[in-house]
């Protein structure tokens, strides 16, 4: 597995891959690691995700969400969410409006 963290990449500059960061499991398999932060440190968060990111993590079976917390803190936390589940509310909160102008 020390061979493979070498080949861990920060990849968030490419918005249509869905993911931040691709890394590795213990088995040494690729996985996909979006990130999501928030200010917030109790029990309910809210944070961003795009349509990309969500049918990535729908339909891509190495792809795992990990939310950290208390980003503004000298503790920030990670969480490993994975796939989203029954557990998060989803809220549409923005349209893409395509027009043509003559």
């Amino acid at each position: 597995m020390n061979d493979k963290a070498k080949l861990v990449s920060i990849v968030s500059s490419d918005n249509t891959l869905g993911y931040d960061v691709k890394s590795f499991n213990e088995f040494g398999e690729e996985i996909h690691i979006e990130v999501k932060s928030t200010k917030g440190n109790g029990k309910n968060y809210k944070f961003y995700i795009t349509q990309n990111e969500l049918e990535k993590n729908n339909n891509d079976s190495t792809h795992t969400i990990y939310l950290v917390t208390a980003v503004s803190t000298h503790k920030p936390k990670i969480h490993i969410l994975g796939k989203l589940n029954n557990n998060i509310t989803l809220t549409p909160i923005l349209y893409s409006a395509n027009i043509e102008l003559n």
